[in-house]
């Protein structure tokens, strides 16, 4: 069998056209545009509400460069979604903290439209296909992440 050369054209693709339902829902709802990136780090920090959340966390939860998270948490902290906090043990730390607004965003809105985002892409989707979707999903991220050329 032959490997299909587009597996990264169709998941950027996807990528790109989650995000655009995503905002598109947001719109709707009268919210500020807030991006998918933005959506799960909310909801990152939500779930995490005792613990120290450090942008070096970020990174390594998403996987995703230090140069990157740091454009997002300026545009976050604009946007009045989060705060950087210094802590008590080293002045020079910075830990990620949400507003009352992302608060609110998430309790109100964020888990509902990620709900109807994963209804509308598993439609007509075995629970047998959409388990081999993940492990296969899983396996690439994890080759990728073993073949020594990907640095965080």
């Amino acid at each position: 069998m032959e490997k299909d050369p587009r597996i990264g054209y169709e998941i950027k693709t996807l990528d790109h056209m989650i995000g655009r339902y995503f905002t598109n829902i947001s719109i709707k709802n009268g919210m500020d545009q807030v991006t998918v990136m933005h959506g799960w780090i909310i909801g990152y920090l939500y779930d995490h509400p005792n613990q120290d959340i450090y942008q070096k966390d970020i990174e390594a939860a998403f996987r995703i460069t230090r140069s990157t998270v740091a454009n997002i948490v300026k545009l976050m902290e604009k946007k009045g979604y989060i705060q950087r906090v210094s802590v008590e043990k080293d002045a020079r730390l910075k830990k990620l903290v949400l507003t009352e607004k992302a608060k609110q965003f998430q309790r109100q809105n964020y888990i509902d439209m990620h709900n109807i985002v994963e209804t509308q892409l598993t439609t007509n989707i075995s629970a047998e296909d959409l388990e081999t979707f993940l492990r296969i999903l899983r396996t690439m991220r994890t080759n990728l992440e073993n073949g020594g050329e990907m640095t965080l």
